[in-house]
């Protein structure tokens, strides 16, 4: 992944995950980066299975002309964040093989931080409580017959504005004393090898026990989101495929080679990068929501949504094995990596292109 003098990245400041500009955090993030743990990674896996793509397009970008405009690079540094709303140079919202700049904006993310010990902590977004229309139109599904459906979440939740970090997830871990009911590899990821990174090759059981660690450390009721919250949250109150209207890989982390190479800015990097280090959020102050790694949900998975509830909760069945994952991660098409794109893994398994983040509803 290349940056320019200008490119936001983060660093940990003091254990806080902070956003900066500056030449010389450049170099060392571009060091960093090629610095893999002592296990080398596999080759690229083929992009996580989405169950959902109605609305995957068909088309490519063959012959369409467009200028490209990227977003501007700004030093702004937490709670403050830059974030923007972006066309499709296609003219097909789905097909966000490039994009060119509608507007963007500064705002002010309303956050508290959960103190993990030694000046190390997680920086959570407040989520206010709405309704929302979740899942596809009619309109939106390639068959004509939308899953969508109204949910109501009556209640304001906090989450962690980036996937949870490799030095976050190490502390939880080597913490023995909290133990739940499993053990935890402090140094589960792949790829990277510090703080920066989001931690990935964790299962949803291992992220499971995190959470209750986390909740027996702190007193506070932490878990993972829940579908519908995790969707809510992703689209910040917009109705368009993704947050920013559609995407580009200057602020997003996914697979272009779909699209038969690199047209009009895009690149694909074929690993995560950093946390916050594309430098924009979505409308309520998260990072990451679209691409760089997948993200673990509360629900066990069900088809067309058959059986869960309108009211934000995760749907549970401990008969079924197979969990949800969000998002899309380095590895996956910009389809998969759209708001309403869902996809699943079996439980026990661990992917390089899958962590999490979490949430807790304060009372």
């Amino acid at each position: 992944m290349a940056f320019t003098s200008r490119a936001v990245i983060i660093m940990l400041l003091i254990g806080g995950v902070v956003c900066l500009t500056s030449s010389s955090i450049s170099r060392l993030v571009k060091a960093q980066i090629g610095r893999p743990n002592e296990r080398k990674p596999t080759p690229a896996p083929k992009p996580s299975p989405a169950t959902s793509p109605p609305g995957k397009p068909t088309s490519k970008l063959s012959g369409t002309k467009c200028s490209y405009t990227p977003v501007p690079t700004l030093s702004v540094k937490w709670p403050k964040f830059l974030t923007a709303t972006l066309e499709s140079c296609a003219g097909d919202k789905d097909l966000a093989a490039s994009s060119k700049l509608v507007s963007s904006q500064v705002k002010t993310a309303e956050y508290f931080m959960e103190d993990l010990g030694n000046g190390l902590t997680i920086d959570l977004v407040k989520i206010p409580a709405g309704r929302f229309m979740m899942g596809w139109s009619d309109e939106q599904a390639q068959d004509g017959k939308g899953n969508q459906h109204e949910v109501n979440i009556s209640y304001n939740f906090y989450m962690s504005k980036n996937e949870i970090t490799q030095m976050q997830w190490r502390m939880i871990a080597e913490a023995k004393e909290l133990k739940v009911s499993r053990d935890l590899n402090p140094t589960p990821s792949i790829f990277g090898s510090n703080a920066l990174f989001p931690v990935e090759s964790v299962s949803w059981l291992d992220v499971v026990e995190f959470c209750e660690r986390l909740k027996k450390k702190t007193g506070k009721p932490y878990r993972l989101p829940s579908e519908a919250e995790w969707e809510y949250a992703c689209s910040a109150g917009t109705t368009t495929a993704f947050a920013f209207g559609s995407i580009s890989t200057q602020i997003a982390n996914y697979h272009t080679i779909y699209f038969g190479g690199t047209p009009l800015g895009l690149e694909y990097r074929r690993q995560p990068v950093p946390v916050c280090s594309l430098g924009v959020a979505n409308a309520w102050g998260l990072f990451d929501m679209h691409g760089n790694v997948g993200e673990w949900c509360q629900d066990a998975y069900s088809e067309n949504y058959v059986g869960v509830p309108a009211d934000g909760k995760a749907y549970e069945d401990k008969g079924n094995a197979k969990r949800v994952t969000r998002g899309g991660g380095w590895n996956s098409y910009h389809y998969d990596c759209r708001s309403r794109s869902r996809s699943l893994s079996p439980l026990d398994e661990k992917h390089s292109f899958i962590g999490f983040r979490i949430v807790v509803v304060m009372p």
